[in-house]
């Protein structure tokens, strides 16, 4: 995904169903490569944010890979989730 990360901060984030899961707040950064590897999602009251990994903060955690741009909203595509890319 070549999308530069400050051009998708602050853009809410879509499921592949059509729920809105939140704003896409902060991009996390693989240290090896330098390249994002997590997006940072605040959630939106109506998700369950329990479906998906949290930050300590209860920000939603969700592969970078896994999103895609669909005109000017960003689709995380729901499929098998890592282990905590938290620790």
């Amino acid at each position: 995904m070549p999308y530069e990360t400050d051009e998708i901060i602050g853009r809410a984030l879509m499921t592949n169903h059509g729920a809105i899961m939140g704003t896409i707040t902060q991009a996390l950064f693989d240290r090896d490569t330098g390249k994002p590897s997590h997006l940072i999602i605040r959630p939106t009251h109506d998700i369950n944010a329990q479906m998906y990994h949290l930050t300590p903060k209860g920000d939603i955690v969700v592969p970078y890979g896994q999103v895609t741009r669909v005109k000017n909203v960003m689709v995380f595509e729901e499929k098998t989730l890592e282990k905590d890319p938290l620790n």
